[in-house]
């Protein structure tokens, strides 16, 4: 398996096109990793960075990237390496989630030399204008334990900020992986973590991806890896999630234009379009076994 760790910027040019351009950022470049967080915060000044938090460089061993946190800054063209600042610490799939000027952080997976993976429970969020970490602790002192957790963050219906999360992997001992399906949403006001659904979507990892609605009343997930017959099975399903109901109902697409079934993607939200990206799929012998996996190269979109 290679690691990279190369930035491209994609632009969306409408009428269903888009072109990308690799970049050549100054400054310290993060080393390669895959299972890291991303997301842009936006300072007071007005400047904005693309943040990446935690990650891993290795499966065997499993090793995580120590040099966890970085933020582009977009104007600049510069890498500017944080990773010194005390906080969480080097973690594998974190949830990463901006709001306005601040990163949050929730949740990961460490090196556990007993039982291989260990699952964090902690919520911490970082400030772009005063460069620090704080760690929030809930009233109930209960943060999900989760690797690679899906969510952002939406609004209730009195316009309160809640950080929603949905689905990943539980670890249990000796390299047994669990699969989610459940949303939870951190009330600040509150300061408390809500379990809101357990039901729909079916449980899903590797990076099933989730988009906020302009509006932050909706949430819409796309694709990821179920449980089944092989270690590998991508889903190419899309639902959208209400949050003033905490309800997810699964959207109807077109079968001729829907994406192939894809695991380990990445999605953003452009104007009120969801872009779907990379990944790869899997293709199967006639008995059902995994022949080989793909990667994906197209970039996909869809309203919200």
């Amino acid at each position: 398996m290679f690691f990279y760790n190369d930035l491209w910027q994609f632009t969306y040019l409408g009428d269903d096109s888009g072109k990308w351009k690799k970049l050549n950022p100054s400054g310290p470049i993060p080393s390669a990793r895959a299972f890291h967080g991303f997301d842009t915060v936006e300072a007071s000044n007005g400047k904005k960075y693309a943040c990446v938090y935690g990650g891993a460089s290795s499966f065997q061993p499993f090793v995580v990237n120590p040099d966890s946190f970085y933020c582009y800054d977009i104007q600049e063209n510069k890498w500017i390496n944080l990773s010194h600042l005390p906080g969480p610490g080097p973690r594998s799939g974190p949830q990463v989630s901006a709001r306005g000027s601040e990163l949050w952080i929730v949740a990961g997976v460490v090196p556990d030399p007993t039982f291989f993976f260990k699952t964090l429970d902690d919520t911490w969020k970082f400030d772009i204008n005063c460069m620090n970490w704080t760690k929030i602790v809930p009233k109930n002192n209960y943060t999900p334990a989760r690797h690679i957790p899906m969510g952002g963050w939406v609004k209730d219906e009195q316009g309160n900020d809640k950080l929603m999360m949905y689905g990943g992997e539980t670890i249990a001992p000796f390299f047994d992986f669990g699969i989610a399906n459940d949303t939870w949403e951190y009330s600040v006001t509150e300061n408390t973590w809500y379990l809101v659904s357990d039901t729909d979507p079916t449980p899903r990892r590797n990076y099933a991806c989730v988009v906020i609605a302009p509006n932050k009343r909706s949430a819409t997930l796309f694709g990821g890896d179920e449980p089944g017959p092989n270690d590998s099975n991508p889903i190419n399903d899309l639902w959208d999630y209400n949050v003033l109901r905490a309800e997810w109902k699964e959207r109807p697409t077109v079968a001729s234009t829907r994406p192939p079934p894809t695991k380990r993607h990445a999605c953003e939200r452009i104007g009120d379009q969801m872009f779907i990206g990379g990944g790869y799929t899997v293709n199967y012998f006639p008995n059902g076994t995994i022949k080989n996996q793909p990667f994906l190269m197209d970039v996909y979109s869809i309203g919200l």
